[in-house]
């Protein structure tokens, strides 16, 4: 039975003993004291949830929880074969934030559609992660969020964080207590939530297309309490690769090995990375696993001195690519490449070796001055594109080149077949970006061809779909138009399938295009019951993985 409340006061509900409600009016004497302290310096720190950009428009998080919705259909008609379900991981805040808020911070929101006999179901559902749960007993925000960390108001709820901990009303961390907002893989018959800051959330979604929560599984990498939201997955073996990486003590990178049946192979612990820095992506060839530590730097002292997030990008210190054999049983043999400091890799598109020239091949986006801050890039910065780098294994030397010539082009969210992870993929889909509105808008999906791309930056795109003026898209992800290869009619033979938003925010639609043609006439189109927020990672579950995460 809930207690009642008298006067502002806590009135113990009847069975509950009188040292039971004492603690519970000390619990939240205690967390209405930090909750006043933390809104105080975040009013000291200039924070303001009303004017905050990532609480408002596009990315304001959604008050509402769908339940098998039908949608209407719009424009053509739902592929044939495309089957099983998709499903989209973003960050959407439960509570209103009392301090400062990044978009990096919300509350992973999964935002799922249903395919069955050529209709759309959509839902939406949290990630009912310990954090949640815990917020959302104490009707407030507990938690540092990325946002917090500025100034020495940051500081100081630094310092808050830890006294709540020792007073037991947050617990330490443990890597449960994280948001599990980025992105959706699936492995070993489970559907997995994962964000950098923890464990993977096991995921089900139901036969009506209702997503449920499972719970925490284990990071399967020793000693590692964070776990990518980028693995990779070996499409011949089914092995997952993974690491996880922290900013407090060495080693500060582990990288784990899990089987096709989600058993830990090993952990190995990169003790070449020998400063704290964040890493979101990694990369998987045949032989060897890339480890990207480029000079995005924690360091605290930026906090205090500049007002800002505490990584930052150095031009003065060199990046490093590791290179670390899958069948290394320690990272002593690893070979490192130094490459000019600057820039960061946010998210890997394809990687393969070749063995005659005894070179690995790499390709990602490239991002230059990076800034945690803003995200999106500032105008007077070289704009983040899809870049090569080439590692000769012999002479132990670097190169490096754009696959597309357009410097003033915008590009992220780079997908390919993803039968083709770790193999030499010929095609890159790339989202291409407008700025708009002081912001930046994905309203173009290129086909890059890396192969012409290598010869001549100039010939590299090869086809380009434009979205109907007015609509922008996230991340889309490629759907093999059929689940055996054998009945595929090439690598680019599928689709292209995510959420496209109108631009004034007020709707959202489900589509698709042909991968293959690049016509920028739609496959097909549904009306979403909602707009939905801008959002980071999904996930095409096929029919087989579908019936498998069921059991």
């Amino acid at each position: 039975m809930a207690d009642s409340v008298v006067d502002g006061g806590a009135v113990p509900a009847p069975g509950m003993s009188i040292a039971n409600a004492l603690n519970h009016a000390y619990m939240r004497s205690i967390d209405f004291v930090s909750g006043t302290l933390n809104t105080a310096l975040g009013t000291l720190g200039g924070d303001n949830p009303d004017k905050n950009i990532y609480l408002k428009g596009r990315y304001a998080p959604l008050t509402k929880q769908f339940h098998e919705i039908d949608c209407e259909l719009l424009e053509g008609a739902l592929p044939e074969s495309l089957k099983g379900a998709y499903m989209r991981n973003g960050p959407n805040a439960a509570l209103t934030p009392e301090g400062g808020y990044h978009l990096f911070d919300g509350d992973g929101m999964v935002h799922a559609v249903r395919f069955r006999d050529g209709k759309l179901s959509f839902s939406n559902r949290y990630v009912r992660t310990k954090r949640l749960e815990m917020e959302l007993s104490h009707g407030r925000p507990v938690f540092l969020k990325i946002g917090d960390f500025h100034g020495v108001t940051g500081l100081g709820k630094v310092l808050l964080a830890q006294a709540l901990r020792y007073l037991n009303i947050v617990p330490p961390p443990t890597g449960l207590y994280h948001t599990a907002n980025t992105s959706i893989v699936y492995h070993a018959k489970n559907v997995l939530a994962l964000g950098e800051g923890g464990a993977p959330y096991n995921l089900r979604m139901l036969c009506n297309g209702i997503v449920e929560t499972l719970g925490a599984v284990s990071t399967n990498i020793e000693g590692s309490k964070s776990f990518t939201a980028h693995p990779k997955i070996d499409p011949d073996s089914d092995e997952m690769v993974t690491f996880g990486y922290n900013v407090e003590n060495k080693p500060y990178v582990r990288v784990g090995f899990v089987d096709a049946d989600g058993n830990a192979e090993k952990t190995i612990l990169v003790h070449g990375v020998s400063r704290p820095v964040m890493i979101h992506d990694m990369a998987l060839t045949k032989n060897y696993v890339f480890v990207f530590d480029m000079p995005l730097i924690f360091d605290p002292a930026v906090m205090v001195k500049e007002n800002k997030l505490p990584f930052a990008l150095r031009e003065d210190i060199p990046g490093r690519f590791g290179l670390l054999r899958r069948d290394a049983v320690d990272d002593k043999t690893m070979e490192w490449f130094e490459v000019p400091g600057g820039f960061w890799v946010s998210h890997e598109a394809n990687a393969w070796e070749d063995e005659e020239s005894k070179k690995v091949h790499l390709v990602a986006i490239k991002i230059s001055g990076f800034d945690l801050d803003s995200v999106w890039q500032e105008e007077d910065r070289e704009k983040p594109y899809l870049a090569h780098w080439s590692f000769d294994l012999e002479k132990k030397e670097v190169t490096h080149r754009r696959l597309l010539s357009d410097e003033g082009q915008v590009m992220e969210f780079p997908v390919i077949n993803p039968r083709y992870k770790s193999k030499k993929a010929k095609y890159v889909w790339v989202n291409l970006a407008e700025r708009m509105n002081d912001d930046y808008y994905f309203v173009r999906i290129g086909k890059v061809n890396v192969r012409a791309g290598l010869l001549d930056a100039d010939d590299g795109l090869e086809a380009v779909i434009h979205l109907p003026p007015g609509l922008n898209c996230g991340e889309m992800r490629f759907v093999p138009r059929h689940e055996d290869p054998s009945m595929c009619d090439g690598e680019d033979d599928g689709f292209l399938i995510g959420y496209a938003h109108e631009n004034d925010n007020s709707g959202a639609y489900f589509v698709a295009y042909d991968a293959k043609t690049m016509s920028s006439n739609m496959l097909c189109k549904f009306r979403m019951p909602t707009r939905i927020p801008f959002g980071f990672h999904g996930y095409h579950i096929n029919e087989s993985e579908f019936v498998k995460q069921l059991a």
